[in-house]
């Protein structure tokens, strides 16, 4: 129950869909570093990093570029891992969630990081 005074909406919220990936697996197999593979993806070393530590999410055109690489299949180096089933959530007014707030984060970019924005590391 919510405190007197205070105006509640009650919505479904579900889990969102994330990639999971064994790009750091097959890196290590193959004996390359970071930066060797960022270099022939065509990215930063920092992007690498956050891709294999699960900080970034990467774009269509990403994913094909790392299995080529790796000479694999997109499924074999990343999985979809669905999100928590849905659960009903109350929303305080100061948590209400506005109009035009993503309901689901875009995809990466090639340069979604800062490090590859800015030039730095390339």
């Amino acid at each position: 129950m919510l405190p007197a005074g205070n105006i509640g909406v009650m919505s479904w919220v579900t889990g969102i869909d994330m990639l999971q990936n064994v790009v750091k697996k097959w890196r290590l197999a193959r004996g390359v570093s970071k930066a060797h593979l960022a270099r022939r993806i065509g990215v930063c070393r920092s992007y690498v990093s956050k891709l294999e530590t699960g900080n970034l999410q990467p774009s269509g055109d990403m994913m094909f570029r790392i299995a080529a690489y790796f000479g694999r299949r997109i499924e074999e180096i990343f999985q979809l891992v669905p999100g928590q089933p849905a659960k009903p959530t109350i929303f305080g007014p100061k948590t209400l969630p506005t109009g035009n707030a993503p309901t689901n984060p875009e995809p990466a970019t090639d340069k979604s990081c800062d490090e590859c924005r800015d030039g730095v590391g390339e």
